[in-house]
């Protein structure tokens, strides 16, 4: 609001503000693959190392680095409770790239 840039320093506005979503049959290794642990918002954010593994940081107590396989698990809500996901992982992310020809993930041509 007073017109100063931040970075991105939360998992929210990465899903929010960051990269071009991607179909989860179209994610490619490097693309980020997010997750709402708390059933809220989007609150982790892993690599996509392969089409079935995603590496990551699992947070405290242990923070090293791991490669976890990827599956998706539904998310159930309280009567009442007005979730907006369905699964875990929610969705996948690619980082935006300068693209040379328009492809099916960069679909818009370039500007020179």
């Amino acid at each position: 609001m007073d017109g100063v840039q931040r970075p991105i320093r939360h998992a929210n506005e990465f899903w929010e503000h960051y990269g071009v979503p991607v179909h989860e049959a179209r994610k490619q290794p490097g693309d980020l693959i997010v997750f709402a642990r708390g059933k809220r918002h989007p609150n982790h954010i892993g690599i996509v190392a392969s089409a079935s593994a995603y590496i990551h940081s699992p947070g405290w107590p242990d923070m090293a680095v791991e490669t976890q396989e990827i599956i998706t698990e539904p998310i159930t809500y309280e009567p009442g409770d007005r979730g907006q996901y369905a699964c875990n992982p929610i969705g996948y992310k690619a980082p935006v790239r300068v693209a040379r020809q328009p492809t099916y993930r960069f679909p818009m041509r370039v500007i020179p």
